[in-house]
């Protein structure tokens, strides 16, 4: 998907998201500022791949996604939609991918990276790890109560 980088629709998109609702109209702008961390794909593109050492953290703005693993092929994980966050464990952990993502149709996700983390200010560096503090919380609490069910 072809383009000049558009800051006011990145903007537009990210109000949309939840990822970014703690943040101010400032801070949004500032993130948006860095027009490389904006990346397009198209259908069956790999986002994320298994393996991979890469660790930034992207958050899906536009478009959809699947999720597997090597050692299940053909089986669907899961289904992203915008404001998706991709890639936290790696990103966190520094360790290598533990899945795959691919876009199901034209995506767009912001990509950040160390490189940008080490240039926006502190209060966005803070709100992003807080979001991904709470994001973890909450898939471990429906891990847990998924065991649960499944003991009963």
């Amino acid at each position: 998907m072809a383009g000049a980088y558009d800051k006011t629709l990145v903007l537009s998109l990210m109000d949309k998201l939840s990822f970014f609702g703690q943040f101010t109209r400032d801070e949004k702008a500032e993130v948006a500022g860095f027009e490389h961390i904006v990346v397009r794909y198209e259908l069956g593109e790999k986002i994320i791949t298994q393996g991979d050492e890469d660790t930034s953290l992207f958050v899906l703005l536009k478009g959809e996604a699947e999720v597997t693993k090597v050692e299940a092929p053909g089986v669907t994980l899961a289904r992203l939609l915008p404001g998706a966050v991709l890639g936290e464990i790696s990103f966190i952990s520094k360790k290598p991918r533990a899945s795959t993502v691919a876009a199901t149709n034209e995506s767009m996700v912001l990509k950040m990276d160390q490189e940008m983390m080490d240039k926006v200010g502190p209060a966005i560096r803070e709100k992003i790890k807080t979001y991904l503090l709470n994001l973890l919380i909450k898939r471990l609490d429906n891990m847990n109560m998924a065991i649960l069910e499944h003991m009963r």
